[in-house]
């Protein structure tokens, strides 16, 4: 079985591939983030925010392509889950932003989540939150640098961020793929409290 893990986000979106064999043991089999950046001669948000998710949404798309999870007997994802950054006066127009680049970055997952279902019968999608991730795979209140050093002890240095220099993800990017990695790991079926012991 393999599990997608999807760290959704316009400017930064990270995805993980993890295969479980029949004995639950797991491993690495890719690991990207892809990016976009701000066109300075958009027309406006909306516009530019557009033209963003439909970069990604290709990219993701052929990168699942060339993995090719569809062989395998099951599939499924795992987003995680943010909630709407709220509106507060003095911070209004940014916040409006945030909610904009929040909504376009799941309507890249939903775009996705429908072509899948559509090849995939009993396709599901998990979403778990930070907090949910952090306690799975390291501990409760855990730092995303102690998430990280856990995913990295378990799977190796050349399993995780070997894979992520191989595909040339900048260090500072690579906390996007290790928290779609962590989704991916905590939506194993079966698992409960810590998945790491």
């Amino acid at each position: 079985m393999r599990i997608l893990g999807i760290d959704p986000g316009l400017a930064h979106f990270g995805v993980a591939l993890l295969e479980v064999d029949e004995d639950g043991g797991r491993s690495v089999v890719d690991m990207m983030v892809f990016n976009t950046t701000k066109d300075p001669d958009a027309h406006s948000v909306a516009e530019d925010t557009s033209r963003r998710a439909q970069e990604i949404t290709r990219a993701i798309l052929s990168w699942i392509g060339d993995n090719d999870p569809w062989t395998t007997p099951f599939c499924k994802a795992a987003a995680e889950r943010y909630s709407a950054p709220r509106i507060s006066t003095g911070r209004g127009q940014t916040a409006i932003k945030g909610v904009e680049f929040l909504n376009r970055a799941w309507g890249i997952v939903d775009t996705l989540l429908a072509i899948w279902t559509a090849e995939r019968d009993g396709f599901e999608l998990f979403q778990p939150t930070p907090k949910e991730i952090k306690a799975g795979v390291a501990h409760k209140g855990a730092s995303k640098a102690q998430v990280q050093a856990e995913l990295m002890a378990t799977f190796g240095p050349r399993n995780t961020t070997g894979i992520l220099r191989k595909h040339g993800v900048k260090g500072g990017d690579h906390e996007h793929a290790f928290d779609a990695l962590g989704a991916a790991v905590v939506s194993v079926p079966g698992d409960s409290g810590r998945l790491f012991r």
